[in-house]
């Protein structure tokens, strides 16, 4: 009997607990709003965000995203990392602190690097118009000889695509309807080796993309890095190759000496001179 008092007690506590503090709490979250950062206008890929494009409003607190934002100085000055529409929240993800457009970018080539630019034949081999600033792609070639992968060209950084009226990705959208507004070629960040061989097969021969991540992706560094040491290593056995072909011909020179100085070499004495035979 004590025992069912106990238990009878102890539901009613859990049940006033609920009633007078759990379901207020969260009434008045569902309820409640805070205010956010919200498009104005849409702003293409790369832009640099300005007071203009932002509006501050008042929206439920519930289901937001972790990353909203809130203050127009996280967001003023900063650079959309891809196409903005009007009326989407603002988010950490949205922003970049580094301008991601193609003049950006072929400002930034490193020492050694240059930008070419390569037609695709299809929409498809762009890899359907997918291609964002800074991507990592694997190009593949497609001829007589077959479909394959360079390993020069296991890696290639994309600065841009480009539709055929000459608009850069930066401010042309892409739409299917539109077939000016399609890329019509690649423009990409190569080492000279590079360059001639896309210049070479994309002039008798179908080049392709293959995705492998996007600029900020955790993985784009390894693929890079796994590139660069490829041209080392290679460029290590051929100056190792051409070390031994000379070591091979030197010694190859001396023992003929000593056979001639020898007389074992056919038409000459211990002399050194032949003997007229």
């Amino acid at each position: 009997m004590k025992n069912r008092t106990v238990i009878g007690i102890i539901c009613i506590a859990a049940s006033l607990i609920i009633a007078f503090a759990v379901l207020p709490a969260v009434s008045g979250r569902m309820n409640g709003t805070v205010s956010v950062l919200r498009l104005r206008r849409d702003v293409p890929a790369g832009s640099i965000l300005t007071r203009d494009d932002l509006e501050q409003i008042s929206v439920g607190a519930l289901n937001l995203p972790q990353d909203v934002i809130s203050d127009l100085s996280r967001a003023v000055g900063k650079y959309a990392a891809g196409q903005l529409f009007a009326g989407d929240l603002l988010t950490g993800a949205k922003l970049r602190d580094r301008a991601d457009g193609a003049a950006d970018r072929l400002s930034r080539l490193e020492e050694g690097e240059m930008a070419v630019t390569v037609a695709i034949s299809s929409f498809a081999a762009g890899f359907s118009g997918q291609l964002s600033n800074g991507d990592l792609v694997r190009i593949y070639v497609s001829g007589r000889e077959g479909t394959f992968s360079p390993e020069e060209l296991s890696c290639v950084r994309v600065i841009t695509t480009v539709t055929g009226e000459a608009a850069l990705r930066d401010s042309a959208g892409v739409s299917g309807q539109d077939g000016m507004s399609l890329p019509a070629s690649i423009m990409f960040a190569v080492n000279p080796e590079q360059a001639a061989k896309l210049f070479e097969y994309s002039s008798s021969s179908s080049v392709c993309c293959a995705f492998l991540c996007h600029a900020d992706d955790e993985k784009a560094e390894g693929y890079l890095a796994a590139q660069q040491e490829w041209f080392a290593s290679r460029d290590r056995s051929e100056e190792t190759g051409e070390g031994e072909e000379r070591d091979n011909a030197a010694s190859g020179v001396i023992e003929d000496a000593a056979r001639i100085i020898g007389g074992d070499l056919p038409g000459y004495g211990r002399s050194g001179q032949g003997s007229g035979e």
